[in-house]
Order: structure tokens, then C-alpha cells, then sequence
């Protein structure tokens, strides 16, 4: 039976420092502006053991960093459900739905967020973050596009000057 036990301890310690050397190869390769690859170190870190908040969250870091927000909301809407993360992961999941263009949504992981770290000042700030951002998303009617004559078929940026025309 202890000869069991102890068979046990050691798989876990393997397992553990296998799921560390992932996260440590990641990080290393962060620092060396390798986002895919790192990204890659902590999936197998996540692979390892479903329950490494820590990979998740440089997982989601990475793909933030990368600016993969659609791969990166997924994992900070698992992190912000997850009752053993930390509560930020409510905020960084309300700035990647505001990425993606999710307001309503973000609006209400800032709320978690907000009753999650009341003491937090990002949560005083984006408490109202649907209200604020309301007559952003509204049609004011103060600019007015037109084609001009001198456009072309093409698609054109702004006007140049080229040879005094």
C-alpha cells in the first residue's frame, strides 16, 4: 500500500512538472516575442491539466497579444465562469467582447466584474460602460458622405495634390 502511495506522489510530481516546463517554455518564448509558439507551450500546459488557471491565463494572453480576440474571448469566457480564477478575468473578458464588438455582453462581464472586485478602480470605471459607450454606437447625422466628380472607379483614401491638380 505505501509502495502504491508512493508510485502516485511521483506520477503527480512528473505530471506537474511537466505542465510547469510547458508554462516556463512558454513564458521564455513570450519574452522573445514568439506568440504562436508560446501560445503552443501553454495549450500543452492546458492539455496536461484542465485545471491550470495559471496556463489558461497566459493561453489567453497569448492569443490577446497576438490579437487572436475571437480564440482569446473563448478562453477568458471559461476563465470568467471559473470560480477558482481570479475575478480580473471578469475584465479582461469584457475587453475582449468590446473588441469583438459584443457591448452588451461586455457590459455585463464588467458588471461581474465590478461585483466581483468592488475595490478594484477599473470597476468603478466601466460600471457604466453601456451607457457611455450608447451615443458612440448612435447615428449623430453630423458628417455626410458624397462621391465627388474628381473620384475614380477606385478606392481612394483622401484627397493628394499631384501636379498642382
Amino acid at each position: 500500500m505505501r509502495g502504491l502511495f508512493l508510485l502516485l506522489v511521483m506520477l503527480l510530481a512528473m505530471v506537474v512538472g511537466a505542465q510547469n516546463k510547458y508554462v516556463k517554455q512558454g513564458d521564455k518564448l513570450m519574452r522573445k516575442f514568439r506568440f504562436e509558439q508560446a501560445a503552443a507551450q501553454y495549450k500543452k500546459a492546458v492539455d496536461a491539466d484542465a485545471n491550470n488557471i495559471e496556463a489558461w491565463e497566459k493561453l489567453a494572453n497569448a492569443f490577446t497579444t497576438m490579437a487572436d480576440y475571437k480564440s482569446a474571448e473563448a478562453i477568458y469566457q471559461a476563465l470568467a465562469n471559473n470560480t477558482s480564477a481570479r475575478p480580473v478575468n471578469k475584465f479582461y473578458y469584457g475587453q475582449v467582447l468590446r473588441i469583438n464588438g459584443k457591448y452588451a455582453d461586455a457590459a455585463k462581464a464588467y458588471k461581474q466584474f465590478a461585483t466581483a472586485s468592488p475595490n478594484d478602480p477599473r470597476a468603478a470605471e466601466f460600471k457604466n460602460f453601456e451607457e457611455d459607450i450608447r451615443p458612440l454606437q448612435e447615428d449623430n447625422k453630423v458628417y455626410e458622405f458624397a462621391t465627388l466628380p474628381e473620384n475614380s472607379p477606385a478606392s481612394e483614401l483622401g484627397p493628394a495634390y499631384n501636379a498642382g491638380k
